[in-house]
């Protein structure tokens, strides 16, 4: 309330620029350390916007207040969650498009130079900027992902309708400013193919692939649901996320039963058309079907898993990503000759070669179904006009196969759905043996 009065009495910009910075250094002796100056500051601005409501972004008088508030150096997060909620609010206070656009290009210059450590350039000098490094791209694909954030809240707090331009409200101008050029967009393209294809030069070979799966097998029968994540990620060629909350699978009763499941909740679509998203597909598994079947069941109805299900994809990475990380290293590694740890995304690659080896067609004789990189997209679950997508992950080469080739056709879903046939080869593994079966009668 004191800021408030304060900035209330003030009669010229500068008068309210001390006043702010007062009420700064007043709560940065009491509160030391920067998350918590982070949410005493954010606290104000609330207070700020319920009493000074739009006058707070539209009065001139307040504009470097507020900009100071919004963005104090010692404890400014652009990635945290409040700090994106308190910018939708200020942002849905603009009435005109000059004010939404203002705070856009606010919000981007003061995240761009949190994030790459420097001013933001004009739009010629971005232009003829090249990306130096490694380093500095992996900075601009964060500022990148800090504004898909934002975005994706204007959306959920204003409505779909403010990103299309034809709709003419205020706020339209000021979402679409908050992207980069294009020039910036076309430079994190360059610099993925760079890296897409330093790994096929240099491709991972994958030893004792038959071991590796019963292993992956043996981790699924884990009590440990993270575990149980694991060994899924290998059978099954799913992302973490898709694996522990948003996807689904069920058995496929009919052709390719006996070595496929239908899976439905791809992830990463934003849920674009001609994407996978909310569309059930069969995939191949690298084992016996019951075996992720009743993974899968076991992980969904555990208390942790149930607990692991329910969080939101950037709580799981937070939370748990390092944790799946140590796991998906210490028992996969040996098996990838050229990498020093294995990575959760590298089972995804390893996956998806298995099946191309055995169900796509044997490489050495050169009987195809269909081309590597489609077969790669179809499995993945990357939709159309994927390809260049699914390149990323052909960096293994299999030094030896589980099991014999069978190529056959992916099956498509159908309403009625026929037996499905004999089981046989890796459709088999991890299935209990006969003999093992006739002990138990």
């Amino acid at each position: 309330m004191n800021l408030v009065r304060a900035l209330t009495a003030a009669k010229t910009e500068k008068a309210a620029k001390i006043a702010a910075d007062t009420e700064i250094q007043r709560i940065s002796s009491i509160f030391l350390s920067k998350k918590a100056l982070q949410q005493a500051r954010l606290r104000r601005l609330t207070v700020l916007r319920h009493y000074l409501s739009r006058d707070l972004v539209c009065n001139k008088k307040y504009e470097k207040s507020l900009l100071y508030l919004r963005f104090h150096p010692g404890s400014y997060f652009p990635s945290a969650r409040n700090e994106i909620e308190e910018f939708a609010h200020l942002f849905a206070l603009s009435k005109t498009a000059e004010e939404s656009e203002r705070l856009a290009k606010s919000e981007l210059n003061h995240i761009y130079r949190t994030v790459m450590g420097k001013p933001r350039g004009t739009r010629r000098e971005i232009e003829k900027a090249r990306v130096a490094s490694g380093d500095e791209a992996r900075k601009l694909s964060t500022v990148k992902t800090l504004l898909s954030f934002r975005r994706a809240a204007l959306r959920s707090l204003l409505g779909e309708e403010i990103a299309l331009a034809s709709r003419g409200t205020p706020y339209t101008r000021g979402y679409l400013a908050l992207t980069l050029e294009k020039s910036e967009y076309q430079q994190l393209r360059h610099h993925t193919e760079d890296i897409v294809d330093l790994r096929r030069e240099n491709q991972t070979h994958v030893r004792r692939t038959n071991t590796y799966l019963l292993h992956a097998i043996e981790l699924t029968r884990s009590e440990d649901s993270m575990r149980i994540i694991s060994g899924l990620l290998a059978l099954t060629g799913r992302r973490p996320i898709e694996v522990a909350s948003t996807g689904i699978i069920s058995a496929l009763n009919g052709d390719g039963g006996d070595y496929c499941v239908i899976f439905e909740g791809q992830a990463k679509t934003k849920g674009r058309d001609g994407t996978m998203h909310d569309v059930p597909f069969a995939i191949p598994v690298l084992c016996a079907p019951h075996v992720v079947l009743e993974a899968w069941r076991r992980l969904r109805s555990s208390n942790r898993g149930r607990q692991i299900a329910e969080m939101p994809p950037r709580m799981f990475n937070t939370r748990l990503g390092t944790t799946l990380g140590y796991i998906v290293g210490s028992e996969f590694s040996s098996h990838l000759l050229g990498k020093t740890k294995a990575q959760p995304k590298d089972l995804r690659g390893v996956y998806a070669e298995i099946c191309n080896q055995i169900y796509n067609g044997d490489g050495l004789v050169g009987r195809r179904i269909m081309d590597n990189g489609l077969y790669y997209s179809r499995i993945l679950g990357h939709g159309a006009h994927s390809g260049q997508v699914s390149d990323a992950y052909k960096a293994f080469v299999l030094d030896d196969l589980p099991a014999t080739p069978d190529p056959r056709p992916l099956p498509t879903l159908t309403k009625r759905r026929p037996k499905p046939p004999p089981m046989h080869g890796l459709s088999k593994l991890g299935l209990p043996h006969a003999r093992t079966k006739q002990a138990r009668a």
